[in-house]
């Protein structure tokens, strides 16, 4: 069976652009997808190479989009988890090329489930209708882009982690585990951030006595740590692969390893990180307990946590405006690299050799002299 490529039309729902996979290998496919209202989605969809994998193996992958429906709309609503427009089933119209018939069941994730196996057996492609994320976006990106490991700065670090922290709470309470947390998965903007990917997280049946830590660590391991070492990776060299309905496996140590970024690093935020690190934190509320001492210590202001010191409110607020200075010159460099390169190949002679001069030092400034992902 044929899988979506760009220009494909399912239906008169969506219209399919370009390939937006961060994962290649995965479950599903990802493109970009406009609705007949003219917006923006991605579309996540199964592989139909799927189908060519042992029945057992290519159910097991083909009911992780039922499973990440459903947490979906059980999250929808919550400011960290990536929204949900639509959910249905695809298949190839005959002789009509790139066309599409589709089955939607728009937010009715019983629905979609129960019709799964019937889905299953006519060889159906299940699909999810997402939020559309900025890809500049994703921590996955800016570690991509990123040439000399220079990591994010503490203060988003611990913006991400307060947020993380109080996702991991909420969660919880619902009893979800979040199982599959990587750079991929997570997109920050500086202000928000956004999990998108629920694949293999699920739900904490009544029977289990599930450890509600190890999610914790895993969001230590795997997002917290890579941002504050520029990219590098808590298993070096490991591949995390996602399995359904299987817990992860965190890196067992029985210390933290921070290499060339350790002298950069100041114990107060240690005092939270190495904890979750090494899977010491039993619940989320613990950890976002500690997380939030830490940020008011660093001058932020939390609800229903006492409120910083005046100094360190003030140095805090003038770091803020120093990043934000940073961000915005290091935007213009770009754009001004851009337009020295497009001045290049204008309808000046060969030989005007200076906008490939400028162009070349821009380049040489940002990568040499880079300072922020």
């Amino acid at each position: 069976m044929r899988g979506l490529t760009i220009g494909s039309r399912i239906a008169d729902l969506y219209q399919i652009g370009v390939d937006i996979d961060e994962a290649p290998g995965g479950f599903a496919r990802a493109f970009v997808a406009t609705n007949g209202d003219g917006r923006q989605r991605a579309i996540k969809v199964f592989r139909a190479e799927h189908f060519e994998l042992p029945e057992e193996r290519c159910y097991a992958y083909y009911r992780t989009l039922a499973n990440e429906a459903d947490l979906l709309v059980e999250m929808q609503g919550h400011p960290n988890v990536v929204r949900l427009y639509d959910m249905g089933y695809l298949w190839p119209r005959d002789g009509q090329g790139q066309a599409y018939e589709a089955q939607s069941y728009g937010m009715d994730a019983q629905g979609f489930a129960e019709a799964m196996d019937e889905a299953f057996e006519r060889r159906q492609l299940p699909y999810l209708v997402l939020q559309r994320m900025p890809s500049q976006d994703s921590l996955f990106r800016l570690v991509r882009r990123n040439p000399h490991s220079v990591r994010l700065p503490s203060d988003d670090v611990l913006g991400m982690a307060l947020q993380l922290a109080q996702f991991l709470v909420e969660i919880h309470s619902r009893d979800i585990l979040y199982w599959d947390p990587k750079p991929e998965h997570v997109y920050w903007d500086g202000d928000r951030v956004i999990v998108i990917d629920w694949n293999v997280s699920r739900r904490i049946q009544p029977y289990e006595a599930a450890d509600k830590g190890q999610d914790i660590q895993l969001v230590a391991q795997r997002v917290l740590y890579p941002m504050l070492l520029g990219g590098t990776s808590y298993a070096t060299g490991t591949k995390i692969e996602a399995t359904p309905g299987s817990a992860p496996d965190p890196v067992v140590r029985e210390d933290v390893d921070y290499r060339w970024q350790e002298k950069w690093l100041d114990d107060r935020l240690r005092q939270w990180l190495d904890p979750a690190l090494l899977g010491q934190y039993h619940t989320a509320t613990e950890f976002l307990r500690d997380v939030q001492e830490c940020a008011v210590y660093y001058g932020w202001d939390i609800e229903g946590c006492e409120p910083p010191n005046e100094g360190a409110r003030q140095c805090r607020a003038s770091m803020r405006r120093g990043l934000d200075k940073l961000r915005a010159a290091q935007r213009l460099l770009e754009e001004a690299s851009r337009d020295f390169a497009e001045a290049s190949i204008g309808f000046l002679p060969a030989e005007y050799k200076e906008p490939k001069r400028l162009s070349r030092l821009v380049r040489e400034l940002l990568e040499d002299g880079w300072i922020l992902p």
